[in-house]
C-alpha cells in the first residue's frame, strides 16, 4: 500500500495531509529499503550475487553493527543502482529487479532531501545556488539548471540522474505533475 501511495504521491488526487505523512515515511523507508518488502523480495538475489550481501541481509536482526556499516542498506541499494547501468563484460540487474530499483528511485526523486547521497555530495551547492527563491521539492531542477557551476561528485550525480531522468519519463515529477491530465486521457 505505501508503495502504491508513493507512486501517486505528487498527482493531483493526492491530498496534502497524506503527502506530508507520506514524505515523512518515505525519509525512513528510503534510508533502510529493508522497509519495502517489494524491492527486497525482487532484488534478493540480485544483492546477494552481485553485490555480496548477506543471505539475510534484509533481516532485522541480521543488521551490521554500527562500527561497520559497509553492507548497510544505504550501500547494497547503491550498489544495486550501479548494476542498473553495468562496466562492458559485468553482469546487469535481473529484469524484475531492474524495475524495482528504478520504482525506488522515482519515489526518491520526488524529493532530493529524501536521497542522502545526493543531498551529501551537493550540500554546498544546494547552499549557494537552492537555498533562496526554490520551493521544497525543487531542489532537484535547481541543480540541473545550474549543472555548468557544479563541481566533482555533485556534478557527475546529476549527470547521471539526468541520463536516468531522460530514460524514465515518471522521474520528471514536473514534467508529470503538468501532463498528468493528457498522460491519463492520451496515453492509458
Amino acid at each position: 500500500v505505501l508503495s502504491c501511495l508513493m507512486e501517486h504521491l505528487y498527482t493531483s488526487a493526492m491530498v496534502p495531509d497524506c503527502q506530508k505523512q507520506l514524505l515523512e515515511l518515505q525519509y525512513f523507508v528510503s534510508r533502510d529499503f529493508r522497509l519495502d518488502p517489494r524491492l527486497y523480495k525482487m532484488c534478493n538475489n540480485d544483492a546477494v550475487t552481485l553485490c555480496h550481501a548477506p543471505d539475510d541481509w534484509a533481516n532485522a536482526d541480521a543488521g551490521v553493527s554500527e562500527e561497520d556499516d559497509s553492507l548497510g542498506p544505504g550501500v547494497i541499494f547503491a550498489c544495486l543502482h550501479r548494476y542498473l547501468h553495468p562496466s562492458p563484460g559485468e553482469q546487469k540487474l535481473s529484469r524484475q529487479c531492474s524495475a524495482e530499483v528504478h520504482r525506488v528511485l522515482r519515489q526518491r526523486a520526488d524529493n532530493v532531501r529524501l536521497n542522502p547521497h545526493i543531498e551529501a555530495m551537493c550540500r554546498v551547492a544546494l547552499g549557494e545556488f537552492c537555498s533562496e527563491n526554490v520551493n521544497s521539492g525543487e531542489e532537484m531542477d535547481c541543480l540541473q539548471q545550474n549543472y555548468e557551476k557544479l563541481d566533482g561528485k555533485c556534478k557527475a550525480l546529476i549527470q547521471n540522474f539526468t541520463t536516468e531522468e531522460s530514460e524514465d519519463i515518471k522521474l520528471d515529477r514536473l514534467l508529470m505533475r503538468a501532463c498528468e491530465p493528457m498522460l491519463n486521457r492520451f496515453c492509458k
